[in-house]
């Protein structure tokens, strides 16, 4: 009988490139509408007061907490937000029914592939229509383009799979998610073809496949966020936070041959490989106390993320 917290299976499987989604959602901000509404208050008749209060309010719920800001190359400023906190995510159709992620983020630049280890364990799954997973995501979001994503990486999907066994598996959206495919599949590395703009999979040195470049709008070119991490996704029937398990189960504190890891993380463009800057992970963690994450650099490890957590706990209720 499988112990509530999972054991490890492979103990280092997968390295693996990919473009994926997001945590974050750009979002623009709207400043100054409030200062300028307190300024005239006094001088506004009734009914403009009544509708600039009414536009003030819809620009508080616009106006969501960023994780950071980034300037696109033609000089737009991007607040990048976390994706439960996106307005859409207001209506009360959506509310609950968003994954949970922790994970570490790169963003700000041009990307053209990763090479990372993940560590792949079995996850105890509350409810068959629960799943979790530990996966990378190489993503193209250009503001009013739809997102371009690749995923790769392991899951556990009992309404999907039929069984609670970790599957390797790709995904990839050239739409904004308006359409996907997901593939079970073997897989180490990923990188964009420079010459025709297909992105490659590799695994162990070896190629396993490729993503035409026509299957996507903005990632022929290259990506603009990676991401690499966690997800649990909660069906929300019992009405409380599930148990379902992200990675191992353990919290990232608890360290090597307890945590998940997803290590030995570089970028790659064209033939190199280049180590990223530890200060230009983002690490972010919905429900710390549920699921969390951390980074940091290692001899043995690299660059690397722990993560995970036990879902519902005395910590999480």
């Amino acid at each position: 009988m499988r112990s509530s917290y999972c054991h490890e299976i492979i103990p280092s499987l997968i390295s693996a490139l990919v473009c994926s989604f997001f945590l974050f959602s750009p979002i623009y901000v709207v400043k100054g509408i409030e200062n300028l509404w307190q300024e005239n208050e006094n001088s506004m008749s009734g009914d403009e007061y009544k509708k600039m209060k009414l536009i003030n309010s819809s620009v508080r719920k616009i106006n969501k907490p960023f994780v950071k800001s980034i300037q696109s190359p033609d000089g737009d400023i991007i607040d990048c937000v976390l994706i439960h906190l996106q307005p859409a995510f207001d209506l009360p159709e959506l509310r609950g029914t968003m994954p949970l992620h922790a994970l570490g983020c790169l963003l700000g630049k041009k990307y053209h592939g990763i090479k990372a280890i993940v560590n792949v364990w079995a996850p105890n799954i509350a409810n068959k229509d629960d799943y979790s997973n530990s996966q990378i995501w190489v993503i193209s979001r250009i503001p009013n383009h739809d997102v371009n994503v690749i995923e790769v990486g392991w899951m556990v999907y009992p309404g999907l799979f039929g069984d609670k066994s970790p599957r390797l598996f790709i995904y990839w959206t050239g739409d904004g998610y308006k359409s996907g495919y997901t593939i079970c599949c073997v897989q180490d590395s990923s990188k964009r073809d420079l010459e025709n703009g297909n992105w490659w999979l590799s695994m162990d040195g070896d190629q396993i496949g490729y993503w035409p470049s026509t299957l996507f709008t903005d990632l022929r070119d290259h990506a603009t966020m990676i991401q690499f991490g966690g997800e649990v996704f909660d069906n929300g029937v019992t009405g409380q936070h599930t148990s379902t398990q992200m990675g191992s189960g353990h919290f990232p504190g608890e360290g090597f041959g307890k945590a998940a890891f997803i290590s030995n993380i570089e970028l790659i463009d064209g033939a190199t490989t280049i180590s990223p800057n530890l200060s230009d992970i983002v690490v972010v963690a919905e429900k710390a106390n549920c699921y969390d994450v951390t980074s940091g650099y290692e001899g043995l490890f690299d660059h690397y993320v722990f993560f995970g957590g036990p879902g519902k706990s005395p910590k999480c209720p």
